[in-house]
């Protein structure tokens, strides 16, 4: 069984309050972090100077993300090598991919990106506060990019049935 990516949507109660008109959150419901398998590891990355290895956490369209990697669009996923670095990740995301490219973005969303899309916004839009929120959620960083922390790998491989204990 596999880990399933995380949900940036769940991340915090406090965006339930101005979803509907708040750049960086409606973001967030657009895109997940997400561990790189076998199959992203291949891929071409967007903007890569290193290659992508494996368990290496990255961010991606939640629209597209059962399309075989080498298949998807033009920056539908991003593997930034620090946390503070989320949050430009995620701008680039939504300004080419979100609302350009991606044919399974549902229109109303759409609409919404590109109506949102010269608005600025405080809540919740900051590198420090995108950085925070993945390290809730245990995200972190090591030589090769960003990681979900031991504890979460742990979990998942004991529910792979692959456990090294």
């Amino acid at each position: 069984m596999e880990a399933g990516p995380v949900q940036w949507e769940n991340l915090d109660v406090s965006d339930v309050s101005t979803a509907a008109t708040d750049v960086p959150i409606v973001i967030r419901k657009c895109i997940e972090l997400f561990e790189a398998h076998e199959a992203d590891v291949h891929s071409n990355a967007q903007g890569r100077n290193r290659p992508v290895v494996l368990g290496q956490v990255g961010i991606r369209c939640r629209f597209c993300a059962a399309v075989p990697p080498k298949e998807r669009c033009k920056g539908a996923m991003y593997y930034p090598s620090r946390l503070v670095g989320l949050y430009q990740a995620a701008q680039n995301l939504a300004n080419s991919h979100l609302v350009g490219m991606c044919p399974f973005v549902p229109a109303d969303i759409r609409d919404q990106l590109v109506s949102l899309k010269d608005k600025k916004s405080a809540a919740g839009g900051g590198k420090t506060e995108w950085a925070d929120r993945a390290h809730n959620v245990g995200v972190f960083e090591d030589d090769h990019g960003l990681r979900f922390a031991e504890r979460l790998d742990s979990f998942r491989t004991q529910l792979r049935g692959v456990g090294h204990h």
